[in-house]
């Protein structure tokens, strides 16, 4: 205990330091990403709130990516992949919901708006913008369907 009386003794210095917050979690680049999510995966652009997740979590990294190609290639079984679902996409709904890029549709299904698709039809044409994500998705297509991601649950 005495060798801690001469930290109790000095005074206490706090300050506010920047702190960088990293890309996947500001949220202009969580919104971007789920108008391209919702226009280049969705038949219609809907999906359930299950298939949006699924989504979300094969994009977040190489690994994700690779599991879910190997799913939807037959090379493993759907239920599988340990898919891992991001509260923070819940809250990116209902800012989209906010700022009238998606609505809800019947339950826990939405889909994009007019507003959405603009901006995910921008994102697409710019070549730098998501680069990675847009080629991943471009390889999924629509062949992650409501009745595979009911499998992989």
């Amino acid at each position: 205990m005495d060798t801690l009386k001469p930290l109790f003794s000095s005074a206490f210095l706090f300050r506010d330091q920047p702190v960088s917050v990293p890309a996947d979690l500001r949220p202009i680049w969580r919104l971007s990403l789920l108008m391209l999510l919702l226009n280049r995966c969705c038949k219609q652009g809907k999906a359930s709130l299950q298939k949006l997740h699924v989504l979300n979590w094969a994009l977040r990294t190489p690994e994700s990516r690779q599991a879910m190609l190997e799913a939807l290639d037959g090379l493993v079984k759907p239920d599988s992949a340990l898919v891992r679902f991001d509260p923070a996409l819940n809250k990116t709904l209902d800012l989209a919901r906010g700022e009238d890029l998606v609505e809800q549709l019947d339950g826990p299904r939405y889909q994009i708006t007019a507003k959405g698709l603009a901006i995910a039809e921008e994102l697409a044409k710019d070549q730098t913008a998501f680069q990675v994500e847009q080629n991943f998705l471009e390889t999924i297509g629509s062949r992650l369907t409501e009745s595979f991601v009911a499998k992989m649950m």
